[in-house]
């Protein structure tokens, strides 16, 4: 589940998601991610439960997936690293089912608020379209401007920290680690201030 470059050991971690449509490239980002910061990363729930079902999903599966995101989460909260990224998380799952299929269940929501991360990068759309197999979108520009604002939309309005990733090759890739090293900065200075108060 989850791609390990720490020890095993309780930590509490600095949380980056990786977040948009399909075709945007998070996975690639959140792996050369991974490799820039020498920090573990996981695998996309939905992703991996369509290539075991071999087909797509269908609204009885979003709550399989969200419990099968909520596992991989956890387990990346055993590694003793001060960062992890994630190829995405629960707000995929519930900004996909909303969009797919008009609903969501409420428990999925809340646990979004819950476990939200530090900061999300959300992926334009900017890429090349690459058909895969079982994707329930088919590419249309404008459908995939729909997902990315109910993206948008949906993290800005539970109070998560966004930072729009564009653009291609070495560009986006420098977006999200200078992102990365913004918020990184921001959680030493707070550890340094509180460690000084006490």
């Amino acid at each position: 589940m989850v791609q390990n470059r720490g020890k095993i050991k309780s930590s509490s971690h600095l949380k980056i998601v990786a977040i948009g449509g399909e075709c945007t490239g998070k996975t690639t980002l959140v792996s050369q991610l991974s490799k820039f910061f020498g920090a573990p990363h996981s695998i996309e729930a939905a992703r991996d439960y369509v290539s075991e079902i071999g087909r797509s999903v269908q609204y009885e599966d979003v709550e399989i997936i969200a419990k099968k995101q909520i596992l991989i989460e956890d387990s990346v909260a055993l590694l003793d690293s001060d960062l992890v990224f994630f190829d995405t998380d629960l707000f995929s799952t519930l900004v996909y089912s909303n969009f797919y299929f008009g609903d969501c269940p409420d428990w999925i929501e809340q646990l979004c608020v819950a476990r939200r991360a530090h900061i999300y990068l959300l992926c334009s759309f900017d890429l090349t379209w690459v058909k895969d197999e079982f994707q329930r979108g088919s590419g249309e520009p404008e459908k995939r401007r729909q997902i990315h604002a109910l993206f948008d939309k949906t993290l800005h309005k539970h109070g998560c920290n966004v930072v729009e990733i564009s653009g291609t090759g070495q560009a986006r890739v420098k977006q999200a680690i200078t992102a990365t090293k913004k918020i990184v900065g921001q959680s030493h200075l707070m550890v340094d201030q509180n460690q000084k108060s006490s």
